[in-house]
């Protein structure tokens, strides 16, 4: 989250929503790139704000210091024209792709644990789309979204997160840079189409290998083909 809002303000896009209930820990210094040892104690959503709004003071910035729950998420999103994800669990992954497919907005998907990162740029079909709060994604620029590619979230206990496994910082930035590019393409209206793509970087072998993804719909997708919007929902 920290690497893609710096690229996306330096870019000079004039409106960001940051979203964290955390406070900066002496830990997320080893990777987050905005925060420094005076902002330890800090929520990260004020102290990354500082941070950007030092870079670039053209940029509004809306500052949530609260988590992404189903009751809340809704509002959070109201006015935004894309979604990027910092996270590190499927769980509220999910709950930004039912608000990705739900709105119409284009989601920047991005993980990185140990030494390897994925990222993905994924605009949802319309035909579920029951609000527009952007500028239509048409049917035939469509992809599959993030319950297209995991159905179900793997289990909490078998996963691993920055937390428990470590993360290699410079991978964190590769993702960020693959997000950040792919959204401020978009949100400057480029005229090239973006492909539908799953980007897998391994540091410990330094290659890149992409999956075109661009078929990977599946027709029984409870969210993008069915519009049950569960992680939405689950109050």
């Amino acid at each position: 989250g920290c690497a893609v809002a710096d690229h996306l303000v330096r870019a000079g896009i004039g409106h960001l929503r940051l979203i964290d209930r955390d406070l900066v820990e002496p830990t997320n210094l080893q990777r987050q790139c905005l925060f420094a040892e005076d902002d330890v104690g800090s929520p990260k959503a004020a102290a990354a704000a500082s941070r950007l709004q030092a870079i670039n003071r053209e940029v509004k910035l809306d500052i949530v210091v609260d988590d992404l729950r189903p009751t809340v998420a809704s509002d959070m999103i109201v006015g935004c024209d894309a979604i990027a994800d910092g996270l590190d669990n499927f769980a509220t992954r999910f709950l930004l792709n039912d608000l990705s497919v739900k709105f119409g907005l284009p989601y920047a998907y991005g993980g990185a644990v140990g030494y390897e990162g994925t990222a993905a740029f994924l605009r949802p079909s319309p035909l579920q789309r029951q609000h527009l709060i952007t500028r239509e994604i048409l049917e035939e620029d469509a992809g599959p979204c993030l319950r297209c590619l995991v159905p179900e979230a793997p289990p909490a206990h078998l996963t691993p997160t920055c937390d428990t496994a470590g993360v290699l910082g410079p991978v964190i930035s590769v993702v960020a840079g693959l997000q950040a590019a792919a959204l401020i393409q978009y949100l400057a209206r480029e005229t090239h189409h973006l492909p539908h793509v799953l980007t897998r970087f391994d540091a410990r072998v330094m290659r890149m290998h992409q999956l075109d993804i661009r078929e990977s719909r599946r027709e029984d997708c409870s969210t993008c083909c069915e519009g049950q919007f569960d992680a939405l929902e689950n109050t």
